[in-house]
């Protein structure tokens, strides 16, 4: 089936209620699923297809392209396949969560690389699970007596985070680049993205690009969009 689909249709022309906020400045086809977000699990998932964007709005359409260079522009050419909001909603997202990071899984071509370099740095933190289901990129910092627990899910660090002692992280759990996790407990079925800091208890949340919540208390259940600040 996947090599059946050549031309994919990012349809923006409606927006359902409950997803204006969270695209005033981005596509939805631009929010963390997973460990990517849509736009570009399409780009590795089918590779060579052509990727066209719909929307009515023609200064969203020119930054979504400007953002997006490998898109193109719509002009009612025919689809094999048509990515529509609807499946987008947050109540929708969060139970998917666990099952999205581990699909993404297959399609990250870096998680043998990330398994075998931080091997020879495990003896500073703690694993609860299997090993294998661990994945540190070598640019990112783990503080002494960090535990990870993998016995539900993996856990996926990427570039030039850091993460601070006596945090605790449950998978399935995505932590984007250059996040700084202190002293947190971040339940399974979570996905933070790029930039954010992070402290006290988070479970079952995505946490949109530049997002902070570094203070105690909890938030579960939730998906925060960027550049939210919770003080």
């Amino acid at each position: 089936m996947k090599n059946k689909i050549h031309r994919i249709l990012i349809n923006e022309s409606e927006i359902p209620d409950g997803l204006e906020i969270l695209t005033r400045l981005k596509s939805f086809s631009e929010i963390h699923t997973g460990i990517f977000s849509t736009v570009r699990r399409l780009r590795i998932q089918y590779p060579g297809a052509l990727i066209y964007y719909k929307n009515p709005n023609s200064f969203f359409t020119k930054a979504f392209l400007e953002r997006n260079p490998e898109c193109k522009l719509y002009n009612e050419e025919k689809v094999d396949l048509e990515i529509t909001p609807a499946d987008y909603l947050s109540w929708k997202l969060l139970p998917q969560i666990s099952k999205q990071i581990e699909e993404n899984l297959g399609y990250y071509d870096e998680t043998a690389k990330l398994q075998k370099k931080f091997k020879v740095k495990a003896d500073r933190f703690h694993i609860y699970g299997k090993s294998k289901h661990l994945y540190i990129h070598p640019s990112s910092i783990i503080y002494p007596n960090v535990v990870f627990d993998v016995s539900s899910g993996p856990i996926i660090i990427d570039k030039n985070v850091k993460i601070t002692s006596f945090s605790f992280l449950e998978g399935p759990l995505y932590i984007g680049e250059d996040c700084r996790i202190d002293n947190a407990r971040i339940g399974g079925a979570s996905i933070i993205g790029q930039a954010c800091r992070i402290g006290g208890e988070v479970g079952n949340s995505i946490f949109e690009n530049f997002a902070n919540k570094h203070h105690e208390g909890f938030v579960g259940h939730s998906h925060i969009g960027s550049w939210v600040n919770m003080g």
